[in-house]
């Protein structure tokens, strides 16, 4: 891990090797650059899935707990109360209704996370204007497969593609492109191909089609609605700061605590207060 972080040090002030050299060179030059990006993602990876598996850990407890005091309810026999270890362990069988609505809950959020694994979300991705639904499919593919190239995917390892519509909102003129575009699902062959995907996706910044486009991982409903709660709270603590910035081009609330400004984000699945770098 020392090395990677070495390694990392050195981007961003990466050499452009000089005009004489080799195309060979200068494309080892490149894979190289890419090859250290990858380790310092799966490295930053590495410490977010920690973090959410202690996350997951703690919730874990927390269900275990609420299981146990509907348990300590509603009486399962002459032997006492309902026990979670007991019964993950099929030693006794679950019988209260509220019982069972948690842990099929908690088993068919397992199940669905290992189905979105390999999955990615595409947002602000323009839609085809084509009345054909055919070439309609066809047109969003092949932009999909442009971006991906971008992203270092290649267009083999796309499962699906498909756009998520809205209140049944099937049909696209050319009037209805300049709304905001639908997301768009993409399945691809694997999670490891996905990781390069999502590494990669500050290459989509320096590219004019894609600048405005933005790659996310796909969710689950827990998580989205999650992540929703975490969006609604970091806003209204920021909406609450006293002072107001415009920073690239956008408005920033700030507070200030002894002398130094900070704003509300989302960091590792929780709300917390981020302080501004003083220059």
């Amino acid at each position: 891990m020392e090395l990677v972080s070495k390694l990392a040090a050195l981007l961003p002030n990466w050499q452009v090797p000089p005009g004489n050299t080799s195309q060979t060179t200068i494309k080892h030059h490149e894979c190289l650059k890419d090859i250290i990006e990858v380790l310092v993602f799966l490295k930053n990876e590495g410490a977010r899935k920690d973090e959410t598996i202690k996350m997951l850990e703690n919730r874990c407890t927390a269900l275990e707990a609420q299981v146990q005091q509907l348990a300590n309810k509603t009486q399962t026999g002459p032997s006492g109360g309902f026990s979670y270890s007991e019964a993950v362990m099929g030693k006794k069988h679950v019988v209260n209704e509220s019982e069972v609505v948690l842990l099929a809950t908690v088993a068919r959020e397992a199940k669905q996370r290992e189905s979105i694994e390999r999955n990615i979300i595409i947002s602000g991705l323009p839609e085809s204007a084509e009345a054909d639904e055919t070439k309609r499919n066809h047109d969003e593919r092949k932009v999909v497969e442009e971006l991906l190239a971008v992203l270092k995917v290649e267009k083999e390892k796309i499962k699906r593609v498909k756009r998520i519509r809205n209140n049944g909102n099937v049909e696209r003129t050319a009037n209805a492109a300049l709304a905001k575009p639908n997301i768009v699902l993409v399945e691809l062959d694997s999670s490891a191909t996905q990781s390069i995907a999502i590494s990669n996706t500050r290459k989509l910044r320096n590219d004019d089609r894609f600048k405005h486009v933005f790659v996310n991982k796909d969710r689950t409903h827990s998580e989205r609605v999650f992540e929703k709660k975490l969006r609604e709270k970091r806003n209204a603590l920021n909406n609450e700061l006293e002072h107001t910035e415009e920073v690239h081009g956008r408005q920033r609330k700030f507070g200030t605590e002894n002398g130094r400004r900070y704003f509300w984000d989302i960091r590792n699945g929780a709300v917390v207060r981020v302080f501004v770098k003083q220059n």
